[in-house]
């Protein structure tokens, strides 16, 4: 060994120093090293860190970009479907309006069609009511002719006292008869005016107080007879009772009569006749012939010379009925 070489002059204490510090002066250096590689290490990172983290941030500010875009389209998907859905409402709510207003103008519309058809009603009752107010009317003058004609058939025997005279039962006499033995009021005599002579029936005799005893009038041919003055002759209809002619035959009862105009006789019951020759022979004046027609004739036999020479009556309507 070199005579500088130290380990030559080692004691194996001193060696062991040496190498100890030796040992202790690399590890020194060791750890120095490491230090500072370390340190630069980290410098490095850091460097590359501090480098890296603007990427890093912006890929990371892209991912957020990229995050935060894609709720921001969510987002503005679910904005324009709450417009949508707000527009669907608002059409729903314009829809609901419209069919809102709709059904108000049907109510209108149906209020008013009721108004009309409750105006066409009450129109309708107006013009029933007044129709049915026309009927009232026309009945209660319809009721009021026939009680006026009623009261004149009750006073005057149905006949016009112009034309036909007055019937007035005091002016008439009777007495009660049998006649094919059936009992009757049968007048016997008559003091009023000759010209114009209505023979009053039972319903007459009740109306002015005087009693028939309930029995049917009756008058005879003969009674007839007697009025050869007379203008005009009628018998009462009033309440349409019958005046019964007590005689079998009515032999020329106007034969010659130069006054007789107006004989009106529908009133009388001739069904016990048998007998009617000449009955109105040469009644010259004779012009209006009425009620005949309504004779009962079933029994009469002979009606030689009836209407011989009565040239005045045109019209003999009716007799083609009669029962021979």
């Amino acid at each position: 060994m070199s005579k500088n070489n130290p380990l030559r002059s080692m004691t194996p204490k001193n060696k062991n120093y040496k190498l100890y510090k030796a040992k202790k002066q690399w590890i020194t250096a060791c750890a120095t090293f490491m230090l500072a590689f370390g340190a630069t290490a980290v410098v490095n990172a850091s460097v590359q860190a501090d480098t890296t983290t603007p990427t890093t941030t912006q890929a990371g500010s892209n991912s957020v970009t990229s995050i935060s875009a894609e709720p921001a389209q969510t987002q503005s998907s679910a904005t324009e479907t709450a417009q949508n859905a707000d527009e669907t409402k608002k059409t729903v709510v314009d829809d609901t309006t419209k069919t809102s207003e709709q059904k108000i103008t049907t109510a209108q519309n149906t209020e008013s069609s009721n108004s009309n058809s409750s105006t066409s009603k009450t129109n309708n009752e107006e013009n029933k009511n007044a129709l049915l107010t026309l009927d009232v009317e026309t009945t209660a003058d319809t009721n009021q002719v026939a009680t006026t004609q009623a009261a004149a058939t009750t006073t005057n025997g149905g006949y016009d006292s112009a034309t036909w005279g007055t019937l007035d039962t005091s002016k008439w006499t009777g007495q009660n008869t049998t006649f094919n033995g059936s009992n009757y009021y049968q007048l016997t005599g008559y003091t009023g005016d000759t010209a114009h002579i209505i023979v009053p029936n039972e319903a007459d005799f009740t109306t002015a107080g005087t009693s028939t005893n309930g029995l049917q009038v009756s008058i005879s041919n003969d009674l007839i007879k007697s009025w050869q003055n007379a203008a005009t002759i009628a018998f009462s209809k009033t309440k349409d009772k019958k005046i019964k002619l007590a005689s079998t035959n009515l032999d020329k009862t106007f034969q010659n009569d130069a006054n007789l105009t107006n004989f009106e006789a529908n009133s009388l019951d001739t069904s016990s006749v048998t007998s009617m020759q000449s009955t109105f022979d040469n009644a010259s004046k004779l012009f209006s012939l009425s009620g005949v027609s309504d004779w009962d004739v079933s029994n009469v036999t002979n009606m030689s010379l009836l209407f011989q020479n009565a040239t005045g009556v045109t019209s003999l309507t009716g007799l083609e009925n009669w029962d021979v």
